[in-house]
């Protein structure tokens, strides 16, 4: 029993031995299996750089002739992975698009260039770069060298008022911050040229040109593109923020201002016509003692005199020798009622003449010119050809008339400073010569003062002597010697005028604007009617017992008034070209008398003045569903709807295209929208019964 038992022992103890003996085989085995596995790579990571590094030569020189081929290729906006696609196919230059790269549009028109420099150029414009791959003929594309994409936006502005087309730039040249084109060479600014050269009426639009220019990055580009009349802009969207804000407070449409004036010529003293005195207020009388308060100009207050016209004496040349002779100049402000006083005393004087009342209306800050004036002949010469003997009668010419130039600019607090150059030229017969030649005199003054809309700006003491010299006598006896003079009589006269100009701004809104077209409108066309009606009339009692010649005379009676209002908005459009809506009366006016295309053009140039014009869109779409042009009119219509979304008539006029072009479901959607914008109107009830009928034909 007990010999069992040690060799039980025995055997435990030689089991244990053996036990950590495996056990540290073990551990021995794996360390050198680590080790070997570490040898190992070693040796191939050598030995594989050695074999890579001879396969890298050649693979980098097959590389460079395939970079190196011409190609030939045209893409539109294309996507890169596709276009890179065709470049391994024509090339063998093998690509591999990191996951970064999003899809790209690109557009390329290549012909007969390299690989090198077609890949270039994807690069520049995508913002992607190409790198090699050591070892093979692959290159990675992937962002550009400082991990992003080109951080500048291109964004395109559609100006609704100024006019690109005033600039000198044509399309696709671009502005960079020196105020250069595109491509040009030289060294970049910091500041912002402001020397873009334009033509024509092009003030607003060079502003916005210039504004813009001058908040560009160094790479920052503008370009215009004349045809959809837009600015094309690409830099950082910071940059960006401030243009949207720059162009939105800018390209507004500028306000009007209507000029009326007053050129009154006076033959007597203006104390004796109006009862007043020029600048002593102790001979004022009547209207001469009405409150008077000075206009400011940018902190100088003229110093008026507290009567009606007070006085700022601008000395003028005076000249003695032509017997003319310039006296001082008196300019005042007056209310409008005290302006109705002064012309109703200067008409019933009996001694003025009205030389001109012009109206005009002109831009914020555009100069108005109103020119009355005539060539007259002032002298006559007289040339004779020695060879032949031969009289050639010349005759010298001047201007003469009246000439006014204003320029309003509208200021806050419904004030508008102007500057005044009213001028008037004149002849009478020469001193020296007074049965051969006439002297010329010009009466004129330069001026700038602010004033209130409504108030009337008086110029007053543009004084005129004239002295003539006359002389008669007794035939035969008169030119006796010594006696003679007792059979002449001589006689001298002096005639003196005095040029008065009065000057009215009004500040033309939306509102004012249409009321005075309304107003203009209907006394012209009213003055057509009444010259029309007795005819007319006259014939209407002749037909009165048969109805049917009643019915024909006044549809002759309706036409007469079509034409006169078409006659007056001609003139309209050709008074103000550049206004859209006066292109949109005259084609109303032409729709109304069925006169359908000559209105398609009109609403046509209206929409190319304004092209956010809703209405013109939706009448133009109108007269195109009228021709049966149902394509033309949809994309009219759409247009309009798109710019004015609650627009009944529009969707209305939609549906009934689209019926006629058997698109049924675009047909009750148009009706649907029409009824949901608007319920109650007069094309609602043409909705809902297109709509019942679309039902029961479904």
């Amino acid at each position: 029993m007990l010999k069992i038992q040690i060799n039980q022992n025995q055997w435990i103890l030689w089991f244990m031995i053996k036990k950590n003996y495996c056990r540290e085989v073990l551990c021995m085995q794996k360390i050198l299996k680590r080790m070997f596995l570490i040898v190992f790579i070693f040796l191939q990571c050598f030995h594989g750089r050695y074999l890579l590094g001879m396969k890298s030569n050649i693979s980098s020189g097959q590389m460079i002739n395939d970079l190196d081929k011409k190609i030939s290729i045209d893409f539109v906006e294309a996507d890169l992975k596709d276009v890179l696609k065709i470049f391994t196919q024509q090339t063998g230059v093998n690509f591999v698009i990191d996951k970064e790269v999003s899809s790209e549009l690109v557009s390329l028109f290549l012909d007969k260039v390299t690989v090198r420099q077609a890949l270039k150029s994807i690069a520049e414009v995508s913002g992607v770069g190409f790198y090699p791959i050591a070892g093979t003929s692959v290159l990675r594309v992937g962002l550009s060298q400082d991990g992003q994409k080109d951080p500048r936006v291109t964004k395109i502005y559609r100006l609704r008022y100024a006019r690109v087309s005033m600039l000198s730039l044509s399309t696709g040249e671009d502005i960079k911050k020196t105020g250069d084109y595109a491509g040009s060479t030289g060294t970049q600014s910091t500041q912002a040229s402001t020397s873009i050269f334009s033509s024509g009426d092009k003030n607003s639009t060079e502003g916005i040109i210039n504004a813009v220019v001058a908040v560009l990055s160094e790479e920052g580009i503008l370009s215009i593109d004349q045809r959809t009349n837009s600015l094309i802009v690409t830099d950082y969207p910071d940059k960006l923020s401030r243009i949207d804000k720059i162009i939105s407070e800018l390209d507004k449409k500028t306000r009007q201002v209507l000029i009326k004036a007053e050129i009154v010529e006076v033959q007597d003293s203006l104390n004796n016509i109006l009862g007043m005195s020029y600048g002593d207020p102790s001979e004022s009388k009547n209207i001469a003692s009405l409150k008077y308060i000075p206009p400011n100009l940018g902190g100088q207050v003229f110093p008026f005199d507290s009567n009606l016209f007070g006085f700022v004496k601008n000395a003028l040349t005076q000249e003695e020798g032509n017997g003319v002779r310039l006296n001082e100049t008196t300019f005042g402000r007056l209310s409008a009622g005290q302006f109705r006083m002064v012309l109703q005393a200067l008409k019933t004087s009996g001694k003025s003449r009205f030389l001109a009342r012009p109206r005009v209306i002109t831009l914020d800050n555009e100069p108005a010119v109103v020119d009355i004036t005539s060539e007259t002949a002032i002298n006559e010469d007289t040339i004779v050809d020695e060879d032949t003997n031969r009289q050639t009668t010349m005759l010298e010419r001047t201007t003469v008339g009246v000439l006014l130039r204003v320029t309003p600019q509208i200021n806050n607090n419904e004030q508008v400073t102007m500057i005044l150059q009213p001028s008037i030229t004149d002849v009478a017969p020469s001193r020296l010569f007074p049965n051969k030649a006439f002297d010329p005199s010009t009466r004129s003054v330069l001026t700038k003062i602010r004033i209130k809309q409504g108030d009337t700006i008086s110029i007053a003491g543009l004084i005129q002597k004239v002295r003539r010299s006359s002389g008669s006598k007794i035939p035969i006896l008169g030119d006796v010697p010594l006696l003679g003079s007792l059979f002449t009589q001589k006689s001298k006269e002096e005639n003196q005028t005095d040029l008065l100009v009065f000057i009215t701004p009004y500040i033309l809104d939306e509102e004012a604007l249409l009321h005075l077209q309304k107003k203009e409108r209907g006394r012209d066309v009213s003055g057509r009617q009444d010259f029309a009606g007795p005819f007319l009339q006259g014939a209407l009692n002749k037909n009165m017992t048969r109805p049917k010649g009643r019915h024909l005379m006044q549809k002759k009676m309706n036409n007469v008034r079509m034409a006169a209002v078409i006659e007056e908005c001609e003139a309209n459009v050709q008074r103000n070209p550049q206004d859209p809506e006066a292109h949109s009366n005259l084609g109303v006016a032409y729709a109304k008398a069925r006169k359908y295309d000559l209105a398609i053009d009109q609403f046509k140039g209206a929409i190319m003045l304004d092209p956010e014009a809703s209405a013109a869109y939706n009448n133009l779409g109108n007269l195109y569903r009228i021709k049966r042009n149902y394509d033309a009119a949809i994309t009219a219509l759409n247009k309009a709807i798109q710019i004015m979304p609650k627009h009944p008539y529009a969707y209305t006029t939609l549906g009934l295209c689209y019926e006629v072009k058997g698109m049924y479901a675009e047909a009750r959607n148009a009706y649907q929208s029409a009824l949901e914008v608007a319920p109650h109107s007069s094309w609602s009830k043409t909705s809902r019964e297109r709509l019942s009928v679309i039902d029961a034909q479904i």
